[in-house]
């Protein structure tokens, strides 16, 4: 999630060259589609079992980060919404299942600390994710950054022959830049979508194992919880 909301976001900004108003679009239709998923889910999940539902979603997730990767510089802001859009549905669609396998299992006095351990994961994830993202996109920039500023001529090996005897402070050879930028960073962001969507695949390993397991004893914990809350409710009236 970390990587698709993060890298949109800049691929709108740095590639498109999208103002708030792009990005409005492409990060709105990801978070739209998210909660439609995860409301979906909610209720698909009364027909379909935990383990499809979240192998579904998985496939959705990655078949969107991949999307995503295919596009260029040329690409309209709506089309790259649409492919957020596919990622976060399928995201959306595997919270319900892992929610519910996790408070299902841990039992009816569990409930609390199950769905607080799922979601602390997940936010874990997001972190290292966000992590992750910032560590290679700062590196990156430096790099870049050094091979085109590092000496007075190093900025010509990235521009057309017919602009190389104009000077870096050149408005042609900005604009140059700029466009060599863009396709650079819509390059990197490339490679990100992919070791995002391979990483989402991963999952799926888990996923193939996810069921709902009461542990033993858990029947009659809620039978008893059942009992205690009659008699409280008794007591109140």
């Amino acid at each position: 999630m970390a990587t698709a909301i993060v890298g949109g976001a800049v691929f709108v900004d740095r590639a498109l060259y999208g103002g708030p108003a792009e990005q409005r679009v492409v990060l709105g239709a990801l978070a739209g589609a998210m909660a439609l998923g995860a409301l979906l889910s909610g209720f698909l999940t009364r027909v379909f079992s935990l383990r499809l539902m979240t192998l579904f979603g998985l496939a959705l997730s990655a078949g969107g980060l991949v999307w995503m990767s295919m596009w260029t510089p040329d690409v309209p802001t709506n089309a790259f919404a649409a492919s957020t859009a596919v990622f976060g549905f399928g995201f959306g669609l595997t919270v319900t299942p892992r929610s519910t396998a996790a408070v299902e299992a841990a039992g009816r006095r569990a409930f609390g600390a199950a769905s607080a351990t799922v979601t602390v994961a997940r936010m874990i994830g997001m972190a290292v994710g966000m992590a992750a993202l910032t560590a290679f996109g700062s590196t990156t920039i430096t790099r870049i950054s050094n091979e085109i500023y590092g000496s007075g001529d190093a900025y010509k090996q990235y521009i057309p022959a017919y602009l190389r005897d104009r000077p870096l402070h050149d408005g042609l050879v900005a604009q140059a830049l700029e466009i060599w930028a863009a396709n650079k960073a819509a390059s990197i962001l490339v490679g990100v979508f992919l070791v995002a969507a391979a990483v989402t695949l991963v999952a799926a390993v888990p996923a193939l194992a996810l069921r709902v397991r009461r542990r033993p004893g858990a029947a009659n914990e809620n039978d008893g919880l059942a009992e205690e809350t009659e008699y409280d409710n008794s007591i109140a009236f």
